[in-house]
């Protein structure tokens, strides 16, 4: 593989990773509130690699969920990857089918737009870019992770509970702007609250409304894409 792509999607992911700093911290927290040893927080956070869905799991294992729980909340909230894998299927090198498995492995939620802009700058071998950046952004989470665990470790009890909160509420600043009417946005407001009071009953509260404000503003976006 071209050291030039290699070097780009090394910075793509670099610059991400360091973004999902506060995202790692919360799963710090939530690692330390179930009483997982560290290391096999960071092998989760490599062999899982689901986003959003392995933060709910670690959160159900501390609510003492069993397994039907986790598999349903993680193969719920990871369905958002069949989209993704539609969109970058164009750009995998289907000559070498053996490397299918990693660059399913790899996608994740940043892989689309990375990989758009990518591609509008011209650039060669996408297919290399893909496989390079799904790989770097593996090992990048994963040692966020391994920081996100070392920084929980610091945060005093009395600051654990809004530090939970950071995330979703971070999460959801940036999802609800892509809802610009007003009927989506109702639409969004409404499922996201419901469903997030729903949920309150089966996961901690910050996770009813991470959960709840996600599939909120998809209804919303739904709704605004079919309209236009």
């Amino acid at each position: 593989m071209e050291r030039g792509i290699v070097l780009r999607a090394a910075k793509d992911a670099t610059v991400l990773s360091l973004s999902l700093i506060p995202i790692a911290t919360t799963y710090g927290l939530l690692v330390r509130e179930a009483g997982i040893h560290p290391l096999l927080g960071v092998l989760f956070s490599l062999l899982l690699f689901a986003g959003s869905a392995q933060l709910v799991a670690v959160s159900l294992m501390a609510a003492g969920a069993g397994f039907v729980e986790l598999a349903l909340a993680t193969v719920l909230i990871d369905m958002r990857f069949v989209l993704m894998a539609g969109y970058v299927a164009p750009y995998v090198n289907m000559a070498r089918r053996r490397l299918l498995p990693l660059y399913a492995y790899s996608v994740s939620t940043f892989t689309p737009p990375l990989l758009s802009a990518y591609i509008r700058e011209g650039r060669p071998t996408p297919d290399r870019y893909l496989l390079a950046l799904g790989l770097a952004i593996v090992l990048g989470w994963t040692a966020v992770s391994a920081v996100g665990l070392v920084v929980a470790t610091q945060i005093p009890p009395s600051l654990e509970t809004a530090a939970r909160f950071a995330f979703p509420a971070l999460l959801i600043g940036l999802i609800f702007p892509m809802v610009r009417r007003v009927g989506p946005g109702l639409t969004a407001v409404m499922v996201a609250g419901l469903l997030s009071l729903s949920l309150v009953a089966v996961m901690p509260a910050q996770w009813a409304m991470l959960v709840g404000a996600v599939v909120g503003a998809a209804a919303g976006a739904a709704w605004e894409w079919k309209a236009s």
